[in-house]
């Protein structure tokens, strides 16, 4: 499906429910790029920062701060989530944890997940250039074990977010503009 009529599915009188932007990838996949990319192409979103905090709770409270116990909510920017979530369970305490009285305070189909995807020898090389000094086998075997580890999770990620009408996108980390254009139509 092009991006031209990717959210042709929105229900904007839904509003005003925040829009979310997930962006998933094991680390140095380039998900971390593409979503300095968006920012700066966005200057609108808020950020959640999900790289130094992955409690699904306070990253509920950051994103949904004016929420009621009668549901009723403030309009809220759109928000983008980077590598968040993490794995499967962080995503059902996600779905489980954004709900007030039983209803829920997002919309799926007003939402977008990209998995951003690369090959181990490019997260290996983006791995190399992030840290520095000299790298021993046992090292690149590690950072290999850890980027294939963590590419199951994203996939299993994946897999369940788009078991929920969420709007899933599955691109290289060089598809910089497609995804530009994917957000610049949710937003």
């Amino acid at each position: 499906m092009s991006s031209t009529n990717f959210f042709h599915q929105l229900d904007r009188k839904r509003q005003p429910r925040p829009q979310l932007i997930f962006i998933i990838g094991p680390q140095h996949s380039g998900a971390g790029e593409l979503c300095k990319k968006i920012k700066e192409r966005f200057q609108t979103l808020d950020s959640i920062n999900t790289t130094t905090n992955t409690d699904t709770g306070s990253i509920i409270d950051a994103l949904f701060p004016y929420t009621t116990s009668s549901g009723n909510q403030t309009l809220l920017r759109p928000a983008l989530l980077e590598r968040f979530p993490r794995d499967a369970a962080q995503w059902g305490r996600f779905k489980d944890g954004s709900k007030v009285d039983g209803k829920r305070v997002w919309v799926p189909t007003q939402s977008l997940v990209v998995k951003v995807v690369s090959d181990v020898p490019a997260a290996l090389d983006r791995w190399e250039r992030a840290t520095p000094g000299e790298k021993s086998m046992q090292a690149r075997n590690d950072a290999r074990k850890r980027y294939v580890a963590e590419e199951k999770a994203t996939q299993d990620v994946y897999v369940n977010m788009g078991g929920t009408r969420i709007h899933a996108r599955e691109v290289k980390g060089s598809d910089i503009d497609e995804v530009l254009k994917m957000v610049g139509d949710l937003l």
